[in-house]
């Protein structure tokens, strides 16, 4: 099977203008698209960039919109977070992006399914935890997002009501249990409402160093936590 392919740095910035261009819908023969999949898996880079192109319009989407996924139950999360982030994070998100869908190639298995099924069913939210668990600033659009949100009550109804949720969503709260309250509590104010540092600090009765580092530490947790489930 092939290895994750390394791109020249200005195909990658190239295909970047690409992806934060929206896109019209592609239409996609499932035959071109096995093919050119398994072309991949045995080592043919060219057939993961011609993938790529096929798939820009739903690569695009993620890109633009990589935490507006279904989750929670089927409810749509509408994070806004491409106007606090710096051209050094919307790289890493362009990577971050293509990493996953070439790693979905490479897990493939046409007899079970269509590639596109694939990429529609699993790529985006692999997108949204990677963005949930990322050490930049998450800017919340506090028209869209439901104010009475709340990590503890969402918890709750998870595993003491056995709310019916897709399983990632499921294995990512049950490692937010895993975290002390006070880190709940400080992740829930600075990544799901949005707050600044310093007003969590405030919040909190810490310091902004203190939450920055906080953070780190309780993200760095929280991924090891979910990749031992």
């Amino acid at each position: 099977m092939a290895k994750r392919i390394t791109l020249p740095l200005s195909e990658i910035q190239l295909f970047q203008k690409e992806l934060a261009t929206k896109q019209e819908n592609i239409y996609r023969d499932p035959e071109v698209d096995k093919q050119l999949c398994l072309a991949y898996q045995q080592g043919d880079k060219d057939a993961a960039i011609k993938l790529m192109y096929r798939y820009v319009d739903k690569l695009s989407y993620i890109y633009r919109f990589p935490t507006r996924t279904k989750n929670r139950g089927g409810a749509k999360c509408k994070i806004d977070i491409t106007g606090s982030t710096t051209r050094e994070d919307k790289e890493d998100l362009a990577m971050e992006v293509l990493y996953h869908f070439l790693k979905l190639l490479l897990e493939y298995d046409p007899t079970e399914g269509d590639l596109q099924g694939l990429i529609v069913g699993k790529l985006h939210l692999r997108v949204f935890y990677y963005h949930y668990g990322d050490l930049i600033d998450l800017r919340m659009n506090e028209q869209e997002l439901d104010d009475n949100y709340d990590m503890e009550e969402e918890i709750k109804e998870i595993f003491l009501e056995d709310k019916e949720v897709p399983e990632e969503t499921r294995k990512l709260y049950l490692a937010l249990s895993e975290l002390t309250p006070w880190q709940r509590k400080m992740l829930d104010l600075y990544v799901s409402k949005g707050w600044t540092a310093s007003e969590v600090a405030y919040e909190l009765d810490s310091t902004v160093n203190g939450i920055r580092t906080a953070k780190k530490k309780a993200v760095r947790k929280l991924k090891e936590i979910m990749e031992a489930i």
